[in-house]
């Protein structure tokens, strides 16, 4: 009988323990709003219909006057963790340009070649839409920038490829029975791919590092090595160039605003907005 005797993790949001044998149940706090968790349970499903190697999610669950989200239990390294069995940063690089160009690919049952209207009825939010209102909600964008992102996100093609939201190497599990499984797809969206890229370079070059890691120069040069190896692979594969992803890096910059950052995280995404914002107009 599953109960929550084993706690693997938690986070500020919910807790996951052990339940049953090969899965782990999701157990959202009390008080977090049940629609989001209803929402996250369709996300989940409906990535798995892509065919992407994803965690299985079994159950949509109520525990202990909690929400919660029954899920397969994937046993496994990081990504990042392969450095201490000997892996290069270049190779943990490149083997993320390959998962992300491989996720791409795939699309949602009945999704590919909608258009921007019928995109409401996906299991999956628009990309764009999303841009658009995290930007528009950015409180430090003066009117201004705020209206030139703007600009530059309408210039922009859409397309329907599936997006992680958050893919990084800590969101990449190294097993040894599957090989990677691509995990935490509370964000994803569809759109245009190189929407994604762009969060992940920016995640990978400006997010804050943990306490006590920050500004170590062995760490912030091994993560901007792992960067440029993604990006140099993924411009490989998909023949695309950095002047593509320049505007879709502006028009995240703007929307990563909107969020509830570190002050130097901020500090950072908000120099690289303004700072290239200028050169692409």
């Amino acid at each position: 009988m599953s109960s929550l005797d084993v706690l693997l993790g938690q986070g500020r949001t919910a807790e996951v323990y052990a339940w049953g044998e090969g899965l782990i149940l999701k157990l959202y706090r009390t008080g977090f709003p049940k629609e989001w968790v209803d929402h996250e349970f369709r996300v989940a499903r409906a990535v798995r219909e892509t065919g992407v190697d994803a965690p299985d999610v079994r159950e949509r669950v109520h525990v202990e006057g909690r929400e919660g989200i029954v899920y397969e239990r994937v046993e496994g390294s990081t990504l990042l963790g392969a450095l201490q069995i000997g892996w290069s940063p270049e190779r943990i690089g490149e083997v993320q340009a390959e998962l992300h160009v491989k996720m791409q690919g795939k699309t949602l049952r009945g999704v590919q070649g909608l258009d921007a209207a019928k995109q409401e009825a996906s299991p999956l939010p628009s990309m764009r839409v999303r841009l658009q209102d995290e930007i528009s909600r950015a409180e430090s964008l003066s009117e201004d920038v705020r209206s030139r992102v703007l600009d530059v996100l309408a210039s922009l093609p859409d397309e329907q490829a599936l997006l992680h939201g958050d893919f990084h190497p800590e969101n990449i599990l190294l097993t040894q029975t599957r090989g990677p499984v691509v995990i935490d797809w509370t964000t994803a969206t569809i759109g245009h791919p190189l929407a994604d890229v762009a969060r992940s370079s920016l995640l990978l070059t400006l997010a804050a590092l943990p306490p006590g890691l920050e500004g170590n120069p062995v760490i912030e040069a091994m993560r901007q090595t792992i960067h440029d190896a993604y990006l140099a692979h993924y411009h490989e594969l998909t023949h695309t160039s950095p002047a593509d992803l320049l505007p879709w890096k502006i028009v995240s910059a703007a929307a990563r605003l909107s969020e509830k950052l570190p002050q130097v995280e901020h500090d950072r995404v908000r120099a690289f907005l303004e700072t290239n914002l200028i050169y692409n107009l």
